[in-house]
């Protein structure tokens, strides 16, 4: 798929409403990822996705036993606890798109409370801030305002009320990989039709019910070290805008089903914009805590010093791999690679093949520093040939986007009299719009027809 190539992060001043810029074959940094079913029995999760110009496998390292701080307390995801645990339940998922009930009081009694000391601050800290600001207090992070007061809200727009909106550019990796576990549930979990006249169609209840299983599994893949989650629940406050560690939440959950029961008890809180609701927040920090501060920094990055957020505020490559593999890999591409001689070397992890060959084909495009998702509502996708086309939705929770935009690939030479075609027109190489690169990514042979759309360039 093209030479080796890491996705890195780049500063953009803002964010435009059409943030896919000016793009040429020379400068393509695109990549795409898929999203599909994890495989948690042998933690090498299947839920991935890219299309990207380069590719490596999942690190599958043995994880290493906790310590034991005392007889009474125990190491915990990087968190000191001063209870013992037993593993009383499979590693396992479940799937319901349904509405899940708040929790029972017999379910409330194994969610354990967890105080975050001034140590796992200063870790969270060094993990998000990109101005390396580690010496806060008790404040957590460096939150501008496109991640402050802002949740997991679905598009009013009709036959969009399956996309998460995003209000401001920084949070779009979070939302992309968040936007591809929705329509995984939506399409190709629920027991319902999901098309009405053509049309994707989907209830509040439906898209709420998707929401919460999203969440749940994404929170859930990132406990496989430690099989416990670690929720963190930021209580509304019109007093201060900033995200404080004495106010927020930890709870402490040991499996599946309850983790789907307390995330529906406290949906409101994820899926809100009002002022003194931090949904994006908190859906970040859990992840972290989750899959434990020192594996992140320690065995996951390429780098101690990497950041899960990088400058403006955008989400880099590894929190949006924490998202979708539950581990912050800082690259996309296929198998480990080992730079240097036997005596001077370093390896950079992979995130497996999977970012290649989803078992669902849906996408997160990555263009010009903005994340993005292009899927198709059926499965598999056929093979793409000249007397067989390929239909794809392109969604984009920052466009403002008034109505479905379908596409639909077909096979004709990618480029005529030296200059490429876009729409089986001629356009010239600076006109190509960005999304029909990526898509050339994983399609080499696809022109792409915008079905009456204007290109986005």
């Amino acid at each position: 798929m093209g030479s080796l190539e890491r996705l890195t992060q780049r500063q953009h001043p803002q964010h435009n409403v059409s943030p896919l810029g000016d793009f040429s074959s020379s400068n393509v940094q695109a990549s795409t990822q898929k999203v599909t079913e994890a495989k948690y029995a042998d933690l090498i999760n299947r839920t991935a996705f890219s299309m990207s110009n380069a590719t490596i496998s999942l690190n599958t390292s043995s994880p290493t036993q906790e310590k034991l701080k005392s007889p009474n307390s125990k190491i915990l995801n990087d968190l000191e606890i001063s209870e013992n645990f037993t593993d009383d339940e499979d590693f396992q998922v479940e799937t319901n798109i349904e509405i899940i009930q708040p929790v029972s009081n017999s379910n409330a009694a194994r969610v354990q409370k967890i105080k975050l000391s001034s140590s796992d601050v200063t870790k969270i800290n060094r993990l998000l801030c990109p101005d390396g600001l580690t010496n806060r207090g008790n404040q957590i992070g460096s939150f501008g305002e496109e991640w402050k007061n802002k949740g997991f809200v679905f598009s009013s727009v009709e036959d969009l009320k399956y996309g998460l909106v995003q209000i401001n550019g920084g949070p779009c990796g979070l939302l992309a990989a968040v936007q591809c576990y929705v329509l995984k549930n939506l399409l190709f979990k629920s027991k319902t039709s999901a098309t009405k006249d053509n049309k994707l169609q989907f209830s509040l209840k439906q898209t709420q019910g998707a929401l919460i299983e999203g969440l749940s599994e994404i929170i859930w893949k990132c406990s496989s070290r430690h099989r416990r989650a670690l929720v963190v629940i930021i209580p509304k406050s019109d007093v201060s805008w900033d995200i404080y560690s004495t106010r927020m939440e930890v709870s402490q959950i040991d499996n599946l089903t309850e983790l789907k029961q307390f995330i529906s008890s406290n949906i409101l809180s994820f899926t809100n914009n009002s002022g003194g609701y931090h949904g994006l927040i908190q859906l970040l920090i859990s992840v972290i805590l989750s899959r434990g501060l020192d594996v992140i920094q320690n065995e996951d990055m390429d780098e101690p010093e990497c950041k899960l957020i990088g400058k403006h505020g955008y989400c880099t490559q590894e929190l949006v791999n924490l998202i979708v593999l539950g581990k912050a890999i800082s690259n996309v591409f296929d198998g480990d690679v080992r730079l240097g001689d036997n005596s001077n070397f370093k390896v950079l992890k992979g995130v497996g093949e999977y970012y290649k060959n989803p078992e669902y084909p849906i996408f997160i495009v990555c263009s010009e520093s903005h994340f993005t998702v292009l899927f198709s509502a059926t499965t598999p996708i056929p093979e793409l040939s000249p007397t067989r086309n390929i239909d794809l939705i392109y969604y984009d929770g920052l466009a403002n986007q008034d109505s479905e935009m379908k596409l639909t690939l077909s096979v004709l030479p990618r480029i005529k009299n030296g200059r490429f075609l876009s729409n089986s027109r001629e356009v010239e190489d600076s006109d190509v719009p960005p999304l029909e690169l990526c898509i050339g990514t994983k399609w080499t042979n696809a022109v792409v027809d915008w079905n009456g759309t204007d290109p986005i360039l």
